[in-house]
């Protein structure tokens, strides 16, 4: 269970409006709260790059397609949400924890939340860049 003193509440502002509210603990990597942004995007349909999916698709069947993708790998002996969002960066539209004041964005995603400034409550807008 966490601690009130370890606790860390953050909601998230979607594109669509929504506000989603979680609670971490200190320790907890910011990429936990990428996570939780993935899954409702996923909800409302805002995930997806719909382009890259049908080019898999079309090499799957045969269609021949002469660029060579890669969906990530670990690169080292530890693999951290970092290393993972390079393959994000094809399969699911980019974005971005961002808050306005102070404006800051959170890209690193293998901070603790404790150590990213964000004190015992934050409210970060989830910004998605699509092509």
């Amino acid at each position: 269970a966490i601690g009130n003193e370890d606790t860390i509440k953050v909601r998230l502002l979607m594109p669509s409006g929504q506000r989603v509210e979680g609670t971490f603990s200190a320790h907890h990597a910011i990429g936990l709260v990428y996570d939780l942004a993935l899954l409702v995007l996923d909800s409302e349909q805002l995930l997806w790059n719909q382009e890259y999916i049908s080019q898999d698709i079309q090499q799957k069947h045969g269609v021949e397609d002469s660029r060579h993708k890669t969906i990530g790998s670990a690169g080292g002996d530890s693999f951290g949400y970092n290393d993972a969002r390079t393959g994000w960066k094809q399969i699911f539209y980019s974005f971005s924890l961002v808050t306005t004041f102070p404006p800051q964005s959170y890209d690193n995603l293998n901070v603790a939340l404790g150590e990213c400034g964000i004190g015992r409550s934050a409210l970060l807008m989830v910004v998605v860049e699509s092509d």
